[in-house]
């Protein structure tokens, strides 16, 4: 399998399309590290395809793959010729708008949050009501985040069902939403008589 690769490096001189050999995990959309010039250069992935127009046997590969997903998909990469083609500016150039700074240049890193998992039952005390309702609580949930754990029942109360191993904590992987803060749904709105009349036009 071939790579078809832009190499990110803003000159007219570079602005075409290099062949790697692909590896595992690349995709169009990929970013990718290639051999370029006698240094490593930063690249994106804009198709793969069988075969080269090249000596394969002259192909050199593809370094790594940056991301585990595509970070850009079809629709940009699309975009991306079509915006190339009708401004003549370098495809370099262009695919940097899809991509935020500090992601480009490596800044931005895999967020993490500490779950409790529930383990097995302890012995508690009658008066520890805050520790007895924590493990029922996690006795039917299973899992739930630390965080939302210690404002319901209390720090304390988590960390002493951990020490006592009621519970264990574990790291998981964020998945970031950009547009999360943003919502989602139309909001009603009651047309007034005015409206409603053009509406039943329309």
């Amino acid at each position: 399998m071939t790579a078809e690769v832009i190499v990110d490096i803003a000159h007219s001189d570079v602005d075409k399309i290099f062949e790697y050999r692909a590896i595992e995990g690349a995709a169009a959309g990929s970013r990718v590290k290639v051999p370029f010039g006698g240094r490593v250069a930063d690249g994106f992935v804009m198709r793969l395809k069988e075969g080269s127009d090249f000596d394969s046997a002259k192909l050199k590969s593809i370094l790594s793959v940056t991301d585990d997903i595509p970070a850009l998909n079809g629709e940009c990469l699309a975009l991306v010729e079509a915006i190339a083609s009708r401004y003549h500016c370098p495809k370099a150039l262009v695919l940097r708008l899809f991509l935020p700074g500090e992601m480009r240049k490596g800044r931005v890193r895999e967020l993490y949050k500490t779950v409790a998992v529930y383990s097995g039952e302890v012995p508690l005390s009658a008066r520890a009501s805050a520790r007895r309702a924590l493990l029922a609580y996690m006795r039917e949930k299973g899992r739930e985040d630390r965080a939302v754990l210690a404002e319901k029942f209390g720090r304390g109360a988590v960390d002493a069902l951990v020490s006592a191993g009621a519970l264990r904590t574990e790291k998981e992987r964020v998945t970031r939403t950009p547009y999360a803060a943003l919502g989602g749904g139309a909001s009603t709105h009651e047309l007034t008589p005015a409206q409603r009349e053009a509406a039943e036009k329309i």
